[in-house]
């Protein structure tokens, strides 16, 4: 029975809250509400009273996070332990204790980390990077300083995941959940079992759309990173003749210099950080939603939650914008040299309502009821196994 399931999920927030945060929190809600709040259990460290000097000794192995879950797990007789970002106050540690203690393990990948410490297989003025993978070391990550542009902290982060890679940490997962067909087939190709790995894409709500007649301009959300593309977007948007405005959504590294730089573009409105919320009625109002990330993404929520409300997306065709933006159908893709011209030449296009209603149609495909029944089915289908051993 599915009111039987017990359930524990990790998930560390991030610094900077973003995509990965918001689907734990759609998750965790999802679940609360099909299987009851007695039965999900939410476990993660509070970084926000927690020393940095600290960190290291939680870094390689957190004795103390390990303890706390296996003790969650053995109270409350959880069975399923869904980890979703655990780096890097908790550690791998997590995942040996949900093991250790009884529990199948399920481990969403929302980021490339076991492979490229940065999460990101992007490197600034290089593009996509896989040269950790290709040279079989992470040395390279040190050389460049990819974690948080520390030199230190890549080291440690190398030393970290080369660790927990010969003790056989990863070994405790039972399952990887895949987001889009384009990941899966990265990660095969990256030595995962295939029967250890589940393809589920994130769900998206049903949120109204404004009519054609009054959406208007451009809008970009994210955060405002050299690996999102930001910078290149805004270069673009300079060889724009249209007198079109561009609303930017977000925070990050990059925005105090570009606000600075772009100050004098009066049809560029700066946004900041905005709550989900805000973020889906900003978009809804658009004509057009611009995705400038230059790394592969896993997944692409802000894509589909824009289609959703019938605005198409104007793309790279990089990762899974190929899977989710069909040129001339639902969207356009388009090469980033290309980008200033594919505006240029779509923003009045005649087929407008028609992309509008494809890309409705499109995310449509990614309603909760389905994607939420497939996950209870994996967590069912584990707790089963595990009973017939």
């Amino acid at each position: 029975m599915i009111e039987s399931l017990r359930i524990l999920l990790i998930h560390q927030p991030y610094r900077l809250y973003g995509g990965e945060d918001r689907v734990f929190e759609q998750e965790r809600d999802a679940l609360i509400q099909a299987l009851g709040k007695n039965q999900v259990w939410i476990y993660g460290a509070d970084t926000v009273y927690s020393p940095t000097w600290q960190l290291p000794f939680h870094l390689l192995h957190s004795k103390e996070h390990y303890n706390k879950v296996f003790q969650l797990v053995q109270e409350h007789r959880i069975q399923v332990v869904h980890v979703h970002n655990f780096f890097p106050w908790l550690s791998p540690s997590v995942f040996r204790a949900a093991k250790d203690a009884g529990a199948a393990v399920v481990h969403t990948l929302h980021n490339y980390r076991r492979w490229c410490v940065k999460g990101e297989l992007y490197l600034e003025k290089k593009g996509i990077c896989e040269q950790c993978i290709e040279s079989k070391s992470r040395w390279p990550a040190v050389q460049q300083a990819c974690y948080r542009s520390s030199t230190l902290q890549s080291l440690a982060a190398s030393v970290a995941f080369s660790q927990f890679e010969s003790k056989g940490d990863w070994e405790a997962v039972d399952r990887f959940i895949v987001l889009s067909k384009f990941q899966e087939k990265w990660v095969l190709e990256r030595g995962i079992p295939p029967e250890k790995l589940v393809y589920k894409p994130n769900w998206i709500g049903h949120h109204p759309s404004v009519p054609i007649e009054r959406r208007n301009g451009l809008v970009w959300a994210g955060r405002l990173e050299p690996s999102k593309g930001i910078d290149l977007l805004l270069n673009a948007f300079q060889q724009v003749s249209l007198n079109i405005p561009l609303t930017i959504v977000g925070s990050g590294s990059l925005e105090a210099a570009l606000r600075k730089e772009y100050a004098l573009d009066e049809r560029i409105e700066w946004k900041g950080l905005q709550s989900p919320e805000m973020t889906r009625q900003i978009i809804g109002s658009a004509r057009y939603l611009l995705q400038t990330s230059l790394w592969y993404e896993t997944f692409g929520l802000t894509i589909l939650e824009a289609m959703q409300m019938g605005v198409p997306v104007i793309g790279f065709p990089i990762g899974t914008r190929t899977e989710f933006i069909e040129h001339g159908n639902n969207g356009f893709l388009t090469e980033p040299g290309a980008l200033a011209e594919t505006i240029q030449l779509v923003y009045d296009s005649a087929n407008y309502p028609s992309l509008s209603k494809n890309a409705f149609t499109f995310a449509s495909t990614f309603g909760q009821d389905q994607i939420l029944s497939s996950q209870l089915q994996l967590y069912r289908s584990l707790i089963t196994n595990y009973e017939s051993t």
